[in-house]
């Protein structure tokens, strides 16, 4: 039986185990959303970002050649960690980080259009796919830092307009924490729900390891007891035919019979008994000592 320690240690290890199956899942479909995301960039450099810019950065050359360098950029690596090495919280919260940097060249490429930055909600919504809340705060703090920094140096690719304060950077930053809190709450809940479930699984499992082994034990006594019981029942049965044998000896003619004679057939009935015991066949028995009554 394992210890207490062996127990806490295979549990711990059965719930990384589950952990890193999750992992595992969401980084391939995280590498395969970037990828995609990859292609839509380009799609939108060749058909939307032209019009969508002014001035002299309205060319289709420029942001096409940003759409495939800078996504590339990002798709590449994140894509080859999640599917090489999808199991680690390392490369999960490089693929929250790449991803997010995937939607900020999104909405650079259509010039800070406003609908572009539900492309933020979106992703933090699928990040719940990990069931990790520090996944999503890398998510979050990545789009902080790219609002941050381009809503002071560079507003026109956040909001299509050069003239955007800082006040706006931080209302859409109130946003995100909002939506990020919340999806946090909601992954350390998922998370729980793996832990638990797989401590239910292995509590489960102990109990019935605890079962099969007390049944193991209890089997060769059991064995014991019915075997003590089956001899008893042959024991019986043949006290029963000793009974009946010696009755017809006694009281079947021929009546008058020398002292010799009758030790002699005694003596056959105790062999001839003791032989069906073993042989558990009462016909046999029976003929075989008709045969010698007469004999005598």
């Amino acid at each position: 039986m394992l210890t207490g320690a062996m127990q806490s240690s295979l549990g711990h290890d059965d719930i990384q185990a589950a952990v890193e199956t999750v992992r595992v899942r969401a980084n391939k479909v995280f590498a395969w959303f970037t990828l995609g995301l990859w292609a839509v960039c380009i799609g939108v450099a060749l058909a939307f970002s032209p019009t969508a810019w002014s001035g002299a950065s309205a060319s289709t050359s420029s942001h096409l050649l940003a759409a495939i360098l800078i996504g590339g950029l990002i798709a590449g690596p994140v894509t080859f960690m999640a599917l090489r090495h999808g199991k680690t919280l390392g490369v999960s919260m490089g693929t929250a980080f790449g991803v997010m940097m995937m939607g900020g060249l999104f909405m650079h490429l259509t010039g800070g259009r406003i609908e572009s930055h539900f492309m933020v909600f979106v992703t933090l919504g699928l990040l719940l796919i990990y069931r990790d809340w520090r996944v999503i705060v890398v998510g979050a703090a990545t789009v902080a830092v790219d609002h941050l920094l381009r809503g002071v140096f560079w507003p026109q690719s956040l909001f299509g307009d050069a003239s955007s304060g800082l006040l706006r950077v931080v209302e859409h930053a109130a946003y995100v924490v909002i939506q990020a809190g919340m999806s946090i709450f909601v992954a350390r809940e998922m998370h729980a729900d793996i832990v638990n479930g797989k401590r239910r699984e292995i509590e489960i499992e102990r109990q019935k390891s605890e079962i099969d082994e007390a049944v193991a034990d209890a089997t060769p006594h059991l064995r014991q007891i019915a075997e003590s019981r089956d001899l008893s029942g042959r024991l019986a049965e043949t006290g029963a035919l000793a009974e009946i044998a010696t009755h017809h000896f006694w009281w079947s003619p021929p009546l008058v019979h020398t002292q010799t004679t009758q030790v002699d057939c005694v003596f056959q009935c105790i062999v001839i008994e003791v032989y069906s015991f073993a042989l558990y066949n009462r016909a046999w028995v029976y003929c075989i000592f008709h045969r010698n009554l007469q004999h005598s």
